[in-house]
């Protein structure tokens, strides 16, 4: 069954407010509960064409389309998983193909193209979607375009675990990055000052309650990509003119080769 999600750019003046709205009818996701704070930090390298046709395939409303990432979460430590991951959306619909691998063996199955050795298979789906992943980046020539990174407050109903509640806190960014860039924090850039992204997250509609809340603080549903926000706070980033998305190569760890060896 396909995922809806409803999401809102709201001012970080209402955090609070419509948190406590919010607590009667939620609980923590254990992912978050487990973290400092109650919320866990997500990091994605984002894939596009050297003209960008993700970001604006997103801007300019197609109901059906796709986006490419590596996604990671919190810090750095030995044997960290990683996500080979493929979002679709469908009109509101939202669909996921995931793979898992270990960040440190992210450049070999670049280069490799050996999905049987690098590839978590923790079901049987995970090859299949491996196979996915890369036939796009193959396809259309995909590169590392933009790395977005979060805090990310996660809760999900009380009374349905299949409403997930979530709040998406100080987004940040790096342009072109490495796969070495991943869990680097001081590099980041911040992509908009102020709000935060609210996000309702359902399968067949959620409760009265929770509407009132949307309703009680004026939030308007809107088509928010993060991925395209920290694309637009880049003023150097031209899809067309921009000769550094064609000379891209593999994202690979060149200069930081020691960290490579650490891990």
């Amino acid at each position: 069954m396909l995922r809806r999600e409803y999401k809102y750019l709201v001012p970080n003046k209402y955090l609070d407010d419509i948190r406590n709205e919010m607590l009667p009818f939620v609980e923590t996701d254990r992912f978050a509960s487990a973290c400092e704070n109650n919320q866990y930090t997500v990091r994605s390298i984002y894939y596009d064409s050297p003209n960008l046709d993700f970001y604006h395939e997103k801007i300019e409303g197609l109901k059906i389309r796709k986006k490419l990432r590596i996604r990671g979460y919190n810090k750095f430590m030995d044997d960290c998983v990683v996500f080979l991951e493929i979002k679709r959306k469908r009109e509101n619909f939202i669909d996921k193909h995931r793979s898992k691998i270990y960040y440190k063996n992210l450049d070999d199955i670049f280069y490799t193209g050996d999905l049987d050795s690098y590839i978590i298979q923790s079901d049987a789906d995970s090859i299949k979607n491996a196979q996915r992943f890369f036939f796009h980046v193959n396809k259309k020539l995909l590169k590392p375009i933009s790395l977005v990174v979060y805090e990310r407050e996660a809760y999900f109903s009380r009374f349905d675990t299949n409403i997930r509640i979530t709040f998406d806190k100080n987004l940040r960014y790096y342009s072109l990055p490495l796969f070495a860039d991943l869990y680097e924090d001081n590099i980041l850039k911040p992509a908009i000052k102020n709000h935060f992204v609210f996000e309702m997250k359902f399968y067949q509609g959620f409760p009265e309650h929770f509407s009132k809340i949307i309703n009680k603080f004026q939030l308007i549903r809107l088509a928010v990509s993060k991925y395209s926000i920290c694309i637009d706070a880049d003023k150097e980033l031209r899809p067309t003119s921009n000769k550094k998305f064609l000379a891209l190569g593999n994202p690979v760890w060149k200069d930081k080769i020691s960290r490579k060896e650490a891990i």
